[in-house]
């Protein structure tokens, strides 16, 4: 019966797109999987994984007496460990790991090891990194932990003190009332209830940073500078000990590195091709196709890769593994 009644579900079906007020017209959808957004989805992908949590992580398993605790929301899985010695937790979480590379692949789901965060919610300052004996987090690039971890939703710093998650919080709410002023004020504008709903439905300020006179036309949209900060860097933090990996790190962002494309520009009588590939050397080339680097990733271009949760600390771990890229020892010649 629930074979039949999925086999109808997904074949033969009508979508439409709606916007405010405005329907387009009904047109087929692929008779591929389930659409995007579906509220099918969610218990499809449940019913999917149940065994393979199951195997992972007995029902009878409860978390206590040092033993691994596995919870998943849909995609989204975190194993916990509690033991008086965070070594031995980094033994059980990296066999558990493991355990659940091998599990999903036997359903034919690969783990996305680059998404993959850990946090030591401990008072020590100790915090071993974890060789989870995957690219990218193996070998001389283990995964380190993070002092805060999201998830869902919740910002958890090592103590649990909970003042990132207020903090985050805290600033988004500023931001909104900061903005919902700009919109108008008591003397003249709107409203504030109309004020509220503008901002709601078109939030404004992606329209500002989505136009060419905030950023270059080439800028690499990375979401660790969304917002922007210019007293805090995120990049400033992660190179400011380099002053030659800083300036590549500029180099891949802004567009404006000795590349190929960028002679292309400004110095047409100079070599554009890879020295490597022999095809035009620019960004894109060095990021995701170029045979002379190496990377963890099998994107199809910029687009695809910035949609990606963790854009900001590949990009920073393309240019650890990589000290030539965006370099003028790599230019074209």
């Amino acid at each position: 019966m629930l074979v039949k009644f999925l086999g109808q579900y997904l074949s033969g079906r009508s979508t439409a797109y709606r916007w405010d007020v405005l329907t387009s017209p009904l047109f087929a959808a692929v008779d591929v999987g389930v659409v995007q957004g579906s509220s099918l989805s969610p218990p499809l992908a449940n019913l999917y994984i149940a065994p393979v949590i199951h195997r992972l992580c007995p029902t009878s398993s409860d978390g206590t007496g040092g033993h691994p605790w596995l919870q998943f929301f849909v995609d989204d899985g975190l194993w916990s460990v509690s033991r008086a010695d965070l070594d031995g937790n980094v033994s059980v979480l990296r066999d558990e790991y493991r355990r659940t590379i091998a599990e999903f692949d036997r359903v034919g789901l690969r783990v996305e090891h680059d998404k993959t965060e850990a946090c030591h919610f401990s008072r020590k300052r100790a915090d071993p990194v974890l060789d989870l004996g995957e690219a990218p987090f193996t070998g001389n690039t283990p995964l380190k932990p993070v002092p805060v971890l999201r998830h869902l939703g919740f910002y958890l710093d090592k103590k649990l003190t909970f003042r990132a998650h207020v903090r985050f919080y805290g600033a988004r709410a500023a931001s909104t009332a900061q903005s919902l002023l700009m919109l108008g004020n008591s003397i003249r504008g709107m409203p504030p209830a109309q004020r509220r709903t503008l901002y709601k439905s078109a939030d404004w300020r992606d329209e500002y940073r989505g136009s060419r006179a905030y950023a270059g036309h080439n800028f690499l949209r990375l979401k660790a500078f969304d917002p922007p900060n210019h007293l805090s860097s995120p990049a400033l933090q992660a190179h400011g000990h380099s002053k030659a990996t800083m300036a590549r790190f500029c180099r891949a962002v802004l567009d404006h590195a000795p590349l190929g494309s960028f002679r292309q520009r400004f110095f047409a009588h100079e070599p554009t091709d890879c020295p490597e590939c022999g095809v035009l050397q620019d960004r894109e080339h060095v990021l995701f196709k170029c045979t002379r680097y190496r990377r963890w990733w099998e994107l199809r271009g910029e687009f695809e890769f910035l949609l990606r949760v963790s854009a900001y600390r590949e990009l920073n771990g393309f240019l650890t593994t990589n000290e030539s890229a965006f370099s003028f020892e790599d230019a074209p010649t």
